[in-house]
């Protein structure tokens, strides 16, 4: 037989399931997610655009030192021929293959035409060396060359086509990086994770877009810059739903 309790022990009280819920009831609120918008896909769509350009002008920077083709069909260069720094040859021969032309009082020449790719421009004139210059040509703008001749008999050659060619492979080399951030972004941006990530290719963007333009009746639309901006300001105001 166990021994009775001695008088004037309390007894402690019985558990209550009342007190569980009493606690469950003032226990903190668990906050639901923020409901899931548009403003992320429609972001990393935009980042999806800018990237396709960046990826193709990459390629097109890379290939112009290899490729007459990608380099345009024809190319004009201008420039002056001078003696010095302040003198100018006249009635003196540029020529790109086929195509020449003279210079006049001042030493100033234009051509117009000529082929592009890696070429080499020719410089003549009487009483002074022949200069043989080569040189990557591109379509579009014209080139500008201050050619300098040495009073003599004989060949000058300057090649610049390396230096060239390593300024063509680092623009699409960076463009190339540059353009995976912002493709990796765009990804992040649909799963909606790794918000920093996504903005960053958001922000650049900038730097790829700015080259993607259109021309619609003569009009010059930024098109690359307006989806950087669009695609920036969603990213902004959709930040609760990354994780």
């Amino acid at each position: 037989m166990s021994a009775p309790a001695p008088r004037g022990a309390e007894r402690a009280p019985p558990a209550s399931k009342h007190g569980k819920e009493l606690m469950a009831s003032h226990s903190l609120p668990v906050h639901a997610p923020p409901p899931r918008t548009w403003k992320p896909l429609a972001a990393g769509v935009m980042m999806l655009v800018i990237a396709a350009g960046g990826f193709l002008f990459s390629g097109l920077y890379i290939a112009i030192p290899e490729s007459t083709w990608i380099s345009g069909d024809e190319g004009n260069i201008f420039g002056t021929v001078k003696v010095n720094s302040t003198t100018g040859v006249a009635g003196a021969t540029v020529a790109v293959g086929t195509e020449s032309t003279t210079t006049n009082e001042t030493g100033y020449f234009e051509l117009r035409g000529v082929d592009t790719g890696r070429q080499v421009i020719v410089v003549e004139a009487p009483g002074y060396r022949q200069l043989r210059w080569r040189t990557i040509i591109t379509g579009g703008n014209p080139l500008g060359y201050p050619f300098v001749l040495t009073p003599g008999n004989g060949t000058e050659t300057h090649d610049e086509t390396g230096d060239l060619s390593g300024g063509f492979y680092g623009c699409g080399a960076l463009m190339l990086i540059f353009t995976t951030v912002i493709a990796t972004g765009a990804v992040f941006s649909f799963r909606r994770k790794r918000y920093p990530i996504a903005t960053t290719g958001a922000i650049l963007s900038f730097s790829i877009g700015y080259f993607q333009v259109l021309f619609i009746f003569g009009l010059i639309i930024p098109l690359g810059i307006i989806l950087s901006i669009a695609s920036v300001v969603l990213l902004l105001f959709s930040r609760g739903e990354f994780t």
